[in-house]
């Protein structure tokens, strides 16, 4: 959040600068009341200014061109970081052995033969640009696929509720972000694009990593983890309950 308000603070202290400028410029009569072009914004070196580039209802990503005018689009608007979308829906962008691993599919098949991330990381760079790589999805296995390949590859990683369903928030499917396996996963995902990509400025993990909807916790691992550590006791069966709520926590906070 500091960066970002650093980088309001700079768009607004340029904003009052241009209008201030254009004001005294027609107060003191140097141009006979003609038209003023504004001085260029100077903007903070130091403000994190950032846009995220999804796969979602977007043909950014579908070609090098695309990717070149939106690298381009950015520079010209003041932006220095682009958040790259390289994992959600149980795809990769980017060529990736943890995912041929898993489910047998090495990358989002529109994009085979090619690897938009490394055509941005070269593109943004070109300018100047810092790029990062956006694990969209984190701990949410699909979108309203009942789990989607994952989970039917690893039935034992899905978030399960207090009846035995899979867990579903606003139409995403959740994996267990308490279970190991489940987080080595996601470390090996990481650990691949920090390695394969040397040019790569950075990763995110986006509000679901690490992160489960309230409604979870009630698989088998959970289940015996809780008890193990609570005197044999199970979980309540109150997904809200304020004891049960913070021993999730925290161990999605330990991760």
């Amino acid at each position: 959040m500091l960066a970002i308000s650093k980088s309001l603070i700079s768009i607004l202290f340029s904003f009052v600068f241009i209008v201030t400028s254009c004001n005294k410029s027609n107060s003191d009569g140097g141009g006979g009341g003609g038209p003023v072009t504004p001085p260029t914004p100077v903007w903070d070196p130091n403000a994190l200014r950032g846009v995220w580039v999804t796969t979602t209802a977007s043909t950014t990503l579908d070609s090098r061109d695309n990717i070149k005018q939106m690298v381009r689009n950015c520079k010209d608007a003041g932006i220095n970081n682009i958040f790259i979308v390289v994992y959600n829906n149980a795809r990769t962008i980017h060529p990736s052995n943890v995912m041929q691993n898993l489910i047998g599919i090495r990358q989002l098949e529109r994009f085979a033969g090619r690897d938009p991330l490394q055509e941005c990381i070269d593109e943004g760079h070109a300018l100047g640009l810092k790029v990062h790589a956006w694990f969209e999805y984190g701990f949410s296995s699909s979108y309203s696929a009942n789990g989607g390949p994952i989970v039917a590859a690893k039935p034992h990683w899905a978030a399960m509720t207090v009846g035995g369903a899979l867990v579903v928030k606003n139409g995403f499917d959740w994996l267990n972000g308490i279970h190991p396996e489940v987080q080595q996963f996601m470390i090996d995902l990481f650990k691949e694009v920090v390695t394969n990509y040397i040019g790569l400025d950075g990763v995110q993990g986006d509000d679901r990593l690490p992160a489960m909807p309230s409604t979870g916790g009630y698989d088998p691992y959970t289940t015996t983890l809780y008890q193990a550590e609570n005197g044999g006791a199970s979980p309540p069966g109150n997904a809200t309950d304020a004891g049960w709520l913070q021993w999730r926590s925290k161990k999605l906070n330990a991760f």
